[in-house]
């Protein structure tokens, strides 16, 4: 059973291998254009295609389940990250200045927060940056939003000639990178269904960008990294470098359109109005939109009574990027003072809506833990034989969805502390430690400056660790770690 285990999870790691490798010929293409060093993506790209096929022959792929998938979703990041990292290892002397450890482990969190859609970066001048380069960078967070399992299942599974991957094991691979939501009943269907909206957003994107006067490369690099709430940027003021009202309204928009859930978009893009008007009427999105509107005022007012410069404008945009978690800014961050800190910080934690490119704890789950305090009180004053639903809109939920919930929030609360005081301890400031925490565990990228390349290695392992267990929401990797310590208690894991 443990072997079908390792060659099942192996197989299909062979295939998230082998596209990674085909996707990383893009930029190899851009880099010819631009008279750049092709081959530092050539050569990860070819190691990645032969050692993902060999996997895919040498290993038999078994059903899925659950916990496989979960694994698979694990391990898959990690070592697609490290692929990732190899263009930057490549030039790291003419990125970071140095070649070694220090350099290595700052290539390998570049391309975590790629894949994760943190969008955190420790590039010391971006300006030296090749545009291959900084393309791949953008792409990694396009491939990371859309998730690389769901990116494999579009590839590998055929709704006309059946299937590479079982029924019940696309679902599993589907869910078990933290997608909660399907669009159609068929899980193909689904990942398909996702694919269009991604694909199109990002289109209409790239015109509208270029249509609102930024360059083509930049407007390629940023709508990339916008529908996938990735949140990098080209520039070394973010999208704060154009100065622009009508290019940051654009940019919201396509923000918020990342961070709505797939489901929205698909009966929106579908004309399916019947199904769209329920959608429209989603309990959890008025909310959502109140959320961000209340923060906003809030940060906005903040801004105002310190004497920030376009208050207004400055406000809407840091609560629209912290609450869709991509993390652009228009402005320095660090200089926004400890009362603007929190505020960001809160809405980084809450994050965006449920079945889109966000992270964060989400919009639904936070509805769920308010509307659970006054139901646990109605629940002692009531005879134990009273049977009352806790209700978020139309949807009810039951105990053990509430303490799924509750167990959840624990944990990413713990781990988010405890993030906020190891870097405490190596010397940063409290407020501004779990301002950069939480915007790594929530996939947001936005920094106070304690994300740079001079950071100590303790540092930004632990960021690389917030930011993959922000983007696979904890689970998946808490059950590798715990079935890989303790086999015996956990054998069921492998079945």
């Amino acid at each position: 059973m443990k072997r079908q285990f390792k060659e099942t999870v192996l197989h299909y790691l062979g295939l998230a291998l082998t596209i990674t490798g085909f996707v990383m010929l893009f930029p190899a293409i851009a880099a010819y254009f631009f008279q750049e060093l092709a081959f530092t993506f050539i050569i990860p790209a070819t190691v990645s295609i032969i050692s993902g096929i060999f996997m895919m022959t040498h290993y038999e792929a078994g059903e899925v389940t659950m916990g496989r998938a979960m694994t698979l979703s694990a391990i898959a990041f990690v070592a697609i990250a490290l692929v990732g990292a190899v263009p930057y290892i490549m030039q790291s002397q003419t990125i970071y200045g140095e070649v070694g450890v220090n350099a290595y482990v700052s290539a390998y969190f570049e391309s975590m927060s790629g894949f994760t859609t943190t969008g955190l970066t420790i590039l010391p001048d971006i300006t030296v940056v090749p545009e291959s380069l900084l393309f791949w960078r953008s792409l990694t967070q396009w491939i990371g939003g859309v998730g690389i399992v769901v990116l494999f299942l579009i590839f590998f599974v055929s709704k006309t000639m059946g299937s590479s991957v079982p029924g019940m094991s696309a679902y599993y691979l589907f869910k078990g990178e933290a997608n909660e939501e399907r669009l159609e009943p068929s899980t193909a269907k689904s990942v398909r269904g996702i694919a269009k909206v991604y694909v199109f957003y990002t289109i209409i994107g790239l015109v509208i960008y270029r249509m609102a006067g930024m360059p083509l490369m930049d407007s390629i690099n940023h709508i990339l990294t916008s529908v996938s709430t990735g949140g990098f940027s080209t520039q070394v003021a973010s999208t704060g470098t154009y100065g622009s009202v009508w290019l940051d309204t654009a940019i919201g928009i396509f923000m918020i359109v990342g961070a709505t859930s797939f489901l929205f978009h698909y009966k929106l893009l579908g004309l399916k109005w019947k199904d769209l008007g329920r959608f429209a009427k989603n309990y959890e999105m008025k909310v959502w939109f109140l959320f961000m509107a209340i923060f906003a005022g809030a940060l906005s007012t903040h801004f105002w009574l310190v004497g920030t410069e376009n208050p207004l404008w400055k406000g809407i945009f840091q609560t629209v990027s912290a609450s869709t978690t991509t993390g652009f800014v228009n402005m320095d961050i660090a200089g926004m003072g400890d009362v603007g800190l929190l505020l960001l910080t809160f809405v980084m934690f809450i994050g965006g809506s449920a079945g889109s490119t966000a992270g964060g704890l989400k919009i639904i789950r936070f509805l769920i833990l308010l509307k659970a305090i006054p139901w646990t009180v109605r629940r002692f004053l009531l005879p134990k034989t009273a049977v009352f639903p806790l209700k978020v809109g139309t949807h009810v939920f039951g105990k053990d969805e509430i303490s799924q919930v509750s167990v959840y929030l624990f944990i990413y609360l713990f781990i988010t502390f405890l993030g906020a005081i190891i870097l405490t301890i190596i010397g940063y400031p409290f407020i501004e430690s779990l301002f950069e925490i939480t915007s790594a565990s929530a996939t947001v990228g936005m920094s106070t400056g304690i994300t740079q390349f001079t950071m100590p290695l303790l540092g930004k392992i632990v960021l690389i660790i917030e930011m993959l267990l922000g983007r696979l929401e904890i689970l998946p990797v808490l059950v590798l770690l715990m079935a890989t310590i303790n086999r015996k208690q956990w054998g069921s894991f492998y079945k």
